[in-house]
């Protein structure tokens, strides 16, 4: 094999000012790279080089219906993400004033000439649009298992999962709200 055809002898030849320079380089990138460094233009993809960290405790949003616990297998991946997360924010809602957080957002939006044109409930819900929530999970409920429901309560809990050797296990369980089918009403 003829080795003066090699990038760095021929670098070095012609070049030598600039051999050196490419050497510290790949040096200090060599160095970068075991002390997993993070630098331009090469990067580390941390989530493919280190042990994926497992999180001591989850918590994750349960539906109760009739005190039995609901199946999301039931629902497809939409509707499952559409009902935790108008809860989420009617929680949120229930746990903080609206008014405070209410105002910034539609202050923010009249900053920006090309928000201005959206009215300012299709950014936040209205305080009577809370009020009808609890019917209006019902009736999503319904519509999506294509069923009447004929449950009388429905009952959101926060369940906190402890994770030991892999294993998920359940620590504590919270109600966050019940609603009853005929209060809904």
């Amino acid at each position: 094999m003829d080795y003066s055809k090699l990038f760095l002898v021929r670098l070095y030849n012609e070049y030598r000012s600039f051999f050196w320079v490419c050497i510290v380089f790949i040096i200090f990138q060599f160095m970068f790279s075991v002390k997993r460094v993070q630098n331009f233009p090469f990067f580390t993809f941390d989530m493919y080089s280190r042990p994926v960290e497992v999180p001591s405790k989850i918590k994750q949003t349960t539906i109760k219906l009739d005190d039995l616990k609901f199946d999301f297998s039931q629902l497809n991946p939409w509707t499952e993400y559409t009902l935790i997360n108008t809860f989420d924010l009617f929680r949120f809602y229930k746990l903080t004033n609206q008014d405070v957080w209410a105002h910034t957002i539609i202050d923010r939006k009249n900053k920006y000439f090309f928000l201005k044109g959206l009215d300012d409930h299709q950014l936040i819900n209205a305080k009577e649009d809370y009020d009808k929530y609890p019917k209006w999970v019902f009736d999503f409920l319904e519509n999506s298992l294509n069923t009447e429901t004929k449950k009388n309560s429905l009952e959101f809990l926060i369940s906190t999962y402890e994770v030991k050797n892999r294993v998920l296990v359940l620590k504590e369980e919270k109600s966050e709200f019940k609603i009853n089918n005929n209060e809904a009403n």
